[in-house]
């Protein structure tokens, strides 16, 4: 999946505030959303129609990474 450099950025954001990223629970969400108003919304956009972001069930103004958007996070962390 291509994502640009921003992208990438805001994925990492949300993954590492909304998933655990170590140990044996790796990739279980954690009880935390992120706001978004400091990203370019454009490119947020895009990541919620690719589904790897994904409004609070709760909070629709909050966000949390999606199983997807862990698992392409995982891909290009290194990146």
């Amino acid at each position: 999946m291509q994502l640009t450099s921003v992208q990438l950025k805001q994925l990492d954001d949300v993954v590492r505030q909304t998933r655990i990223t170590r140990g044996e629970n790796a990739g279980k969400r954690k009880d935390s959303l992120i706001t978004v108003e400091h990203f370019d919304m454009r490119s947020f956009n895009k990541l919620l129609a690719k589904k790897l972001v994904t409004p609070s069930e709760y909070d629709f103004e909050r966000y949390y990474a999606t199983e997807l958007g862990y698992r392409v996070w995982l891909v290009h962390k290194g990146d």
